[in-house]
């Protein structure tokens, strides 16, 4: 099986490690509060910033072949909204699923983030993803 790395050459996929590295460094508010208050206690591992073939996934859960990624606002913007469309379609074609919120999102609707993310884990990995309790707490 080809991996990520594979596609791209070993010039590009440096350049995107550091790239991804610099951006781990500076994540946004909206970033941070998804990676410490929902990504970091899901009984998944979760990646920041990993490199798949030509792109930066914010988050990346490999057992659930998950790329989560946060919009700013730039991505309302035309060519924004047609490159995040390339990219999805390309991720998907590979096997990926790709799962978009708006730093609005993050920032005013958390918990219901978490309980989509819960719920596209729970397809994803058929049955070794934990159910959410049903107090509602989780």
């Amino acid at each position: 099986m080809m991996r990520a790395r594979d596609e791209v050459s070993y010039i590009e996929y440096d350049q995107l490690r550091y790239q991804a590295r610099i951006m781990r460094k500076n994540m946004s508010v909206e970033e941070k509060t998804l990676w410490y208050q929902v990504l970091r206690k899901l009984p998944v591992h979760f990646t920041r910033k990993k490199v798949l073939y030509h792109f930066i996934a914010d988050f990346y859960c490999a057992k659930a072949k998950l790329v989560v990624k946060v919009d700013g606002t730039e991505h309302f913007e035309k060519a924004v909204m047609a490159y995040d469309l390339r990219e999805n379609a390309f991720l998907k074609s590979r096997g990926y699923e790709v799962i978009r919120f708006s730093e609005l999102e993050i920032r005013n609707h958390l918990y219901t983030v978490k309980v989509k993310l819960r719920k596209v884990l729970e397809a994803r990995l058929e049955g070794e993803f934990p159910k959410a309790a049903s107090n509602g707490k989780s």
